[in-house]
């Protein structure tokens, strides 16, 4: 269309159109093909001719902005083919927040049109390859545009770049030069995407306004204790894009097959996540539930990786209808457990794991496990002398019933006077604890200073004791400890108070970052270290002590900052060789790479993406003739996905290296 009163002219000796310099816009559908002055040389082909020129700044191919040279071919069909490479601003908007790692994108396109009917069904279409997103790699956009909604619709396949690279596909509505939304889904699934976190269904969509993804998703993360993974969860989440990405998800949570009402957790690509919840539970023995033994509402928050889970919160625990001022809450690998005070008195309940075995005082907090005590037992109903030794911080005596908890009295070598409650509520004194466990058919007595002979008895109407056993009340744990060195070469050192079944784990925690540093039951050591992957650099040393197999304390017993997180070396060495129709590529290890992106792009110009682990590093690429020439680009990932500098090799046509 002339702009005024242009006209073109056909050269037909030297094969030219020209408007002599006049106006005309060129445009398919509302797509602005080319505006301005035209002058295009036609060279003849079968059937037709075609015209070639450079994209103004104005220029269109289906609404997006068109770049470099277009070329209009006239076919003997009177059809006519545009063909030219676009800008994707759409996905430019969210490659924004990736900075230097994610190059703009172009898209190639072709068009089909005739005179008769405009633009074809389905004639319009582009594609791209290999397009990062922070922690997702986009392996390719196949787009047609719609005419009827003006919509382009795309479907193609991403790629999690976790340490278990996840494959999905994708369906994309874009409307010129903005993103609509992306769609997913994966159902029935346990796939992992990253050591210790498994995905079981994933729902999602993309959007660029806010740039972010979000949506639907189970999981499950941790190890599995006991027949239950440490966290599942079920709900929503938000997938932050970026070079350090991560995934928030909150919404009903299992912790260690617990039902909560409300969780979350925070998944980083490192390996690493920390969770939280709020938990009130009931415990439940033998399927019959027992409200008087143990009741928690607490809120826990915590952190694992492939070796290292802990966690510590404030809870209001309920045992045998005392409520227990501040308590406590601690979880290991061995399990769990909520500690907190009585009087003078610090007790616990734990589940041990495997097996969800509930351990009421015995082995809980500063209890140690139960043993037979030794007594001179009377007639049956008739008094009991028990001898008691001294303790360090007293004893913990247990008084099995005969079909019930019986009701005892002791008295003591300097004239101590103990006695249950006739109603079966707590007894706090200065120097004893009374807690009646009518479920559990037993009478638990802490002493505070237990040395001496002791008379029991029973108060008229009481179940007759069965047996007796005895526990220790030991100090709380003593641990203390420091890191030393600079950069990537950590050492810490530690001093504790050892005693008898009892063993330390001191794990390195940060916001995205855990790792176990050491276990041991030795009172002072060093041990060497490399601080664990991740951009938080604010790190902490925790120190979760087990006694007996049963979690205790959980206490942060050092502070440190660990060196930035560098990207991966250069891989060196890379080398290719030929094998029939094989490509064997091959290359040394990069330092700080979790994993590598081999990017292989042969003759036809065909780019192909291969994800290898940190331990291969040889690939087999299969159809690359002799004839044809490739060229080899490797990149190490870091744990987060964020790429390294590459290593690039160009393979000659039937060259052996």
């Amino acid at each position: 269309m002339p702009s005024g009163n242009g006209q073109l002219f056909i050269d037909p000796k030297n094969h030219v159109l020209d408007s002599l310099g006049a106006g005309f816009t060129v445009g398919v559908q509302g797509s602005l093909i080319k505006a301005g002055a035209i002058r295009w040389r036609l060279e003849q082909i079968v059937g037709g001719f075609l015209a070639q020129f450079q994209a103004g700044a104005a220029s269109q191919l289906g609404k997006l902005p068109a770049l470099g040279e277009i070329k209009v071919r006239f076919l003997r069909d009177a059809i006519g083919q545009v063909l030219g490479t676009g800008r994707m601003p759409f996905m430019e908007a969210l490659q924004r927040l990736c900075g230097k790692n994610c190059p703009s994108v172009t898209a190639d396109i072709s068009m089909l049109t005739d005179n008769a009917t405009g633009l074809q069904h389905r004639g319009l279409t582009f594609k791209a390859r290999n397009i990062p997103l922070a922690v997702i790699l986009v392996e390719s956009i196949d787009a047609t545009f719609v005419p009827e909604s003006g919509h382009w619709e795309a479907d193609g396949a991403i790629l999690f770049q976790s340490a278990f690279p996840l494959r999905a596909n994708v369906h994309w509505i874009a409307e010129g030069t903005r993103l609509i939304e992306a769609t997913a889904s994966l159902r029935s699934i346990r796939t992992p995407i990253s050591n210790i976190v498994f995905l079981q269904r994933l729902e999602f969509a993309l959007h660029s306004q806010p740039p972010q993804i979000d949506g639907g998703i189970t999981t499950t993360a941790g190890p599995t204790i006991g027949g239950s993974p440490l966290v599942q969860s079920d709900g929503s989440f938000v997938l932050a894009l970026g070079p350090s990405g991560f995934i928030k998800a909150q919404g009903a949570v299992n912790i260690l097959g617990l039902p909560v009402a409300q969780g979350h957790f925070e998944w980083y690509p490192s390996s690493a996540f920390s969770f939280g919840a709020g938990i009130h539970f009931v415990f439940q023995q033998g399927g019959i539930q027992n409200p008087g033994t143990l009741d928690i509402s607490a809120g826990l928050e915590g952190w694992a990786s492939r070796s290292a889970v802990g966690g510590e919160g404030t809870a209001t625990v309920k045992l045998y209808g005392a409520t227990l001022a501040k308590a406590e809450m601690v979880v290991s690998r061995a399990g769990w457990a909520a500690c907190g005070q009585i009087g003078w008195f610090r007790v616990g309940a734990a589940v041990r794991l495997p097996g969800d075995t509930l351990v009421l005082m015995g082995a809980g907090c500063d209890v140690a496990p139960y043993r037979a005590a030794k007594s001179a037992h009377a007639a049956q109903g008739g008094p009991m002398n028990l001898k008691l030794r001294a303790s360090g911080a007293g004893t913990l005596l247990r008084f099995r019933g005969n079909g019930g908890a019986p009701k005892v009295v002791l008295d003591g070598p300097h004239g101590q006077h103990v006695a249950a409650s006739a109603d079966g509520s707590p007894v706090k004194s200065g120097s004893a604890v009374v807690l009646q466990d009518p479920d559990g058919a037993a009478t638990h007595v802490a002493l505070k200073k237990p040395a001496g002979q002791w008379t029991v008895t029973t108060a008229a109407g009481s179940p007759t004791i069965a047996g007796v056993d005895s526990a220790d009340i030991m100090e709380p744990p003593a641990v203390s400890a420091r890191v030393g060195g600079r950069g990537a070469k950590r050492t810490l050192t530690w001093k504790l108070k050892p005693r008898p079944g009892q063993r330390v784990t001191f794990t390195e925690v940060g916001r995205d970052a855990s790792a176990v540093i050491a276990k041991t039951s030795a009172s002072r050591g060093r041990a060497r270290f490399t601080p664990a992957s991740g951009n938080a650099r604010a790190r902490r040393i925790v120190a979760t002590v087990e006694q007996s197999g049963m979690p205790r304390d959980s206490v942060t017993v050092a502070r440190y900052t660990a060196p930035a997180w560098r990207k991966p070396a250069k891989p060196r060495k890379l080398r290719a060789r030929r094998s029939g129709s094989n490509l064997i590529v091959t290359w040394g290890a990069a330092a700080g790479a979790a994993r590598y992106a081999v990017y292989v792009t042969a003759t036809d110009g065909e780019r192909e993406l291969f994800m290898t682990s940190a331990r291969k590093r040889r690939l087999k690429v299969r159809g690359i003739a002799r004839v044809d020439r490739a060229v080899v680009k490797l990149q190490g990932l870091r744990a987060d996905g964020v790429p390294g500098k590459a290593a690039t090799l160009r393979v000659k046509a039937g060259a052996r290296r």
